[in-house]
């Protein structure tokens, strides 16, 4: 039986460096040692991804389970000098789900903004990436924020003509 992921002392319990995230972005687990979270993936299935949210710059951070093995998938563009939720932003403008649900894992804000105000959600919004947008609302990222120049989610949607993000933006607010 594989062992349980525990956490570093200091650390908050669910923000272990390695995190586990199922194939259907509803599940994620953190872990500090990459074999707990490799044993964690593999136990998700097929399409599961392992993020690792301490990935130096330009080192691929993400790996994902197919055919019963860890994979090293990519996605090096994590920087340590922008922080946990400055990467989020990042994930997010790249569409990214499944490392923003795992850096919402280790802590990061649902609401975290660029230098320029653009929350996450408004990043996801105008990549038009539907999943990341859906794994933000569930953190309970809030589309109603506004940029410094007036911009929210709703805005950035109705503007690119998105239907099918613009519903899961209505439906978070009702």
């Amino acid at each position: 039986m594989p062992q349980p992921c525990v956490q570093a002392a200091g650390r908050e319990p669910g923000q272990g460096r390695y995190v586990a995230v199922s194939a259907d972005l509803a599940r994620a687990r953190a872990c500090d040692s990459e074999t707990e979270a490799e044993t964690a993936a593999l136990e998700m299935g097929e399409g599961a991804w392992l993020v690792d949210t301490g990935a130096q710059r330009y080192q691929p951070a993400t790996s994902r389970v197919a055919d019963g093995e860890v994979l090293l998938h990519g996605d090096g563009f994590l920087d340590p000098a922008r922080g946990v939720d400055g990467n989020l932003v990042v994930a997010a403008g790249r569409g990214n789900a499944p490392v923003v649900r795992a850096l919402l894992g280790t802590g990061a804000a649902p609401d975290a903004a660029d230098a320029e105000g653009g929350t996450a959600l408004v990043r996801a919004v105008s990549a038009g990436d539907a999943p990341t947008v859906r794994v933000l609302l569930a953190a309970g990222a809030r589309p109603d924020i506004q940029a410094p120049d007036g911009t929210t989610a709703h805005t950035v949607a109705a503007r690119r003509g998105d239907d099918a993000v613009s519903d899961l933006l209505y439906r978070a607010v009702v």
